[in-house]
């Protein structure tokens, strides 16, 4: 059996807020293609297309701002019909940066 005791806080909660903007870059069809196709889906529906993918996240919007890390996954269509707008991803933020 364990016993458990609540001992009184001894200094204050310290709470910080950051709020950040991070583009991630995603790029199709070329030979700098940084995700690829590697399931094709079922029919001509597209359901089960799987995608795995290789973003780089950057600071800013365009392609010169500091590279901070990728975001690394999947991703999945997962609705039956020709429209694609259900997709399940699976993503990973990998940080390189310092900050």
């Amino acid at each position: 059996m364990a016993f458990f005791a609540i001992a009184p806080l001894l200094c204050a909660l310290v709470q910080n807020e950051i709020q950040m903007t991070l583009y991630m870059h995603q790029i199709f069809g070329s030979t700098t293609a940084n995700g690829a196709l590697v399931i094709s889906g079922y029919n001509k529906t597209n359901f089960g297309d799987t995608f795995v993918l290789n973003w780089p996240i950057r600071d800013g919007p365009d392609t010169s701002a500091k590279l901070l890390g990728h975001a690394q996954g999947f991703h999945m269509n997962t609705k039956p019909d020709n429209d694609g707008r259900n997709w399940f991803m699976s993503t990973n933020l990998v940080f390189s940066d310092e900050r």
